[in-house]
């Protein structure tokens, strides 16, 4: 991931064989320098929502789309980007987010290898 593990919480799911890695951080929680390489806007207000998919530890390339909204029911699309590194695969949204209040994140992951979708639904609180 993009980020170290000590200034985010990472979850996992696990839907078959894959393992479904997410996190979601402010986007000045990302240096300059990674940030600079990967074209991410650092902002206050900004979020960065990280995806990476693994099969038997195996990193996965997907296709991967969503949408956050918030308790108003107001949607922004989130585009992610793949980024390819050393091995591993990862997907990046950088979007604009209220960071007080509640988002809901519905996406949608689409492994290479698979004919059905996943969509993997979780909130965060935002203080």
């Amino acid at each position: 991931m993009i980020f170290s593990g000590d200034v985010v919480s990472q979850q996992t799911e696990n839907w078959k064989d894959y393992e479904i890695h997410f996190a979601v951080i402010p986007s000045v929680f990302v240096s300059k320098e990674v940030a600079k390489a990967h074209g991410i806007i650092r902002a206050r207000g900004r979020m960065i929502t990280n995806i990476a998919i693994t099969k038997r530890g195996t990193p996965i390339r997907a296709r991967v789309k969503g949408t956050a909204s918030n308790l108003l029911k107001q949607h922004i699309t989130l585009q992610f980007l793949e980024i390819i590194e050393n091995q591993t695969v990862y997907y990046i949204a950088n979007n604009i987010l209220d960071e007080k209040d509640n988002i809901n994140y519905k996406i949608t992951i689409k492994p290479e290898d698979e004919s059905e979708p996943y969509e993997l639904l979780f909130t965060r609180q935002y203080y």
